[in-house]
């Protein structure tokens, strides 16, 4: 036979509701630790829960030494949480506060960025009712190597090239040298703000490379020692077109020389026909006969003296 207690009891506990929906709390949820990639962009996540249901008070967002914002939680008060970031500042708000989400977004990542970031909520119409996330974020901020110089350094002595790289991990520099053989270092440099930094001496003519490598990438740059191919071919392009014009020139000079000499020639022939009337040059004596015949009257004629006229006689001499 059960008590009458244990009966009570039992009736008791028929009597109170099954059960009750658990009311909300104070909570926030964000990572400890996040990695963005130097240049672009990051949203660090954090979201939270109240008890105050109810509450159209003003909800004011803090991620303390970086972003403070305020809104009203209601659809008839504005406040300044944008998610645009203002113009000297590359954070902005990428929640809600009136949804819980407290979210914030950094432009164009760099490595000040890096460090601790908290996350806090206040409910500013009720007297102590704010929540801060423990522990803070962590963001760490990482970059694929970018050689930041590479030069000849002047000096006495053997040449020396120097190369400086940056990156998150700090890069590994190597050196490669003509017929991309791998050349040692003489000096490196301390690794510091992210930066690392070898010199190599040049022994030879020749094309170095400097190559910065880490988990995020590589990257590499060369330099050229002596005459380098492409320097032979800028040379030989630049002096092709004057040898060209110099040829033409020298072809010219020829074809007017032969010209004029032809013309001379020609010159001097006409001058020797020309002299050749007038020539001075003393010729052979020429002998000239004329066959001269006289009269003799017949003997029965009287004989008279011959008149003027006939005592000349003429001939004809043909030279």
């Amino acid at each position: 036979m059960v008590p009458h207690g244990l009966w009570l009891l039992a009736l008791l506990a028929g009597a109170m509701p099954a059960g009750r929906a658990q009311e909300p709390k104070w909570s926030m949820q964000m990572p400890t630790v996040m990695t963005g990639l130097k240049g672009s962009d990051v949203v660090l996540p954090c979201n939270f829960t109240h008890p105050n249901i109810n509450y159209t008070g003003i909800i004011r967002v803090l991620w303390e030494s970086h972003f403070q914002c305020w809104v009203a939680n209601n659809s008839n008060t504005k406040g300044n949480c944008s998610k645009e970031p203002g113009p000297n500042s590359r954070y902005s708000l990428a929640g809600d506060p009136r949804q819980h989400d407290l979210s914030l977004r950094v432009a164009r990542l760099n490595f000040e960025d890096k460090g601790l970031y908290s996350c806090r909520v206040e409910l500013v119409n009720i007297s102590g009712q704010s929540w801060t996330h423990l522990p803070c974020l962590k963001l760490t901020v990482e970059a694929s190597p970018n050689i930041l110089n590479l030069s000849l350094l002047e000096g006495s002595g053997p040449a020396r090239a120097f190369c400086m790289a940056e990156g998150n991990p700090l890069p590994n520099i190597t050196w490669w040298g003509p017929g991309n053989t791998s050349e040692s270092p003489t000096l490196r440099e301390t690794q510091v703000n992210f930066q690392s930094a070898a010199e190599i001496t040049l022994w030879r003519n020749g094309t170095y490379t400097c190559r910065a490598k880490n988990t995020r990438g590589c990257a590499e740059l060369s330099l050229t020692v002596g005459p380098s191919k492409n320097t032979r071919f800028l040379l030989l392009a630049a002096l092709l077109p004057a040898a060209l014009l110099l040829l033409a020139l020298l072809v010219l000079a020829l074809v007017l020389c032969q010209r004029r000499k032809g013309r001379c020639q020609g010159s001097q022939r006409d001058c020797v026909t020309h002299a050749s009337p007038a020539s001075n040059t003393p010729q052979a004596d020429t002998c000239i006969y004329a066959e001269l015949s006289t009269r003799t009257p017949p003997k029965s004629q009287v004989w008279l003296p011959p008149t003027p006229e006939e005592e000349v006689t003429y001939a004809d001499l043909a030279l």
